[in-house]
């Protein structure tokens, strides 16, 4: 049997219950496509004409402008917080030196990836871009001892032959993978966001650190790993 309620499936049954869920699912799953490939679509108008780095810049000085103020009320006034999932907890200098290094991690891959973004067509970048769960999931094999099920060595197998059809398609556009410098460029940055996505496991799994913390505390962070290179190289 399967009712309706606005905007949602309700299911129940067997074969019915599963279908309905799924369906769900892949109806997020594919407004989620369609917001990153406009967020991908933006990103590269922003920095068409501009220079890489200043557009960074200005990035992350949004965000860092956006957490600072909830970073000040929970030190000082944490009862005006509207909910406690947003609290910042006081860190010492160790915590602080952690999350600046995952803010540099992370602030390099974004440094990579926009260059390349930069000089490739969207159609390249974002797919070799979007690989990046594949080296994460090599990288838990071999560093966290994590053993994936079938169907995620399934999804690995086609994000590979996906990641061929797409060089394929690239030659028709002049573009040679194994020679074109801004193609390595958006491979280094997969690589660093796949390590930068097992280190948030890290700090988040073992080291216990709240999630709010950790966003609001990388997003500040990000303007001095970022204001450096707008200095020099714009």
């Amino acid at each position: 049997q399967i009712g309706t309620q606005p905007g949602l499936f309700v299911v129940t049954g067997g074969w019915a219950c599963f279908f309905g869920w799924a369906m769900n699912w892949i109806v997020v799953r594919l407004l989620s496509a369609v917001v990153l490939g406009l967020y991908e679509i933006a990103k590269k108008e922003s920095l068409r004409g501009n220079a890489v780095p200043v557009v960074l810049l200005f990035n992350v000085l949004t965000s860092a402008s956006v957490y600072v103020p909830v970073i000040l009320v929970s030190r000082r006034l944490p009862g005006l917080l509207p909910s406690d999932l947003v609290r910042v907890d006081d860190l010492g200098v160790t915590g602080h030196l952690m999350l600046a290094g995952k803010s540099l991690l992370a602030g390099s891959s974004w440094v990579f990836a926009s260059f390349a973004l930069k000089h490739l067509p969207v159609s390249i970048a974002a797919p070799i871009r979007s690989s990046s769960p594949f080296v994460t999931i090599l990288a838990a094999v071999l560093v966290l001892g994590e053993r994936p099920a079938l169907w995620q060595w399934l999804g690995v197998l086609v994000v590979l032959v996906s990641f061929y059809a797409f060089s394929l398609a690239g030659r028709r556009e002049g573009i040679v993978f194994h020679r074109d410098r801004w193609v390595y460029c958006m491979v280094v940055a997969t690589i660093l966001g796949a390590g930068s996505s097992l280190y948030d496991k890290f700090m988040l799994a073992d080291i216990g650190f709240r999630s709010a913390t950790e966003q609001e505390w990388f997003s500040v962070y990000l303007v001095p790993v970022m204001l450096p290179l707008a200095i020099v190289l714009a």
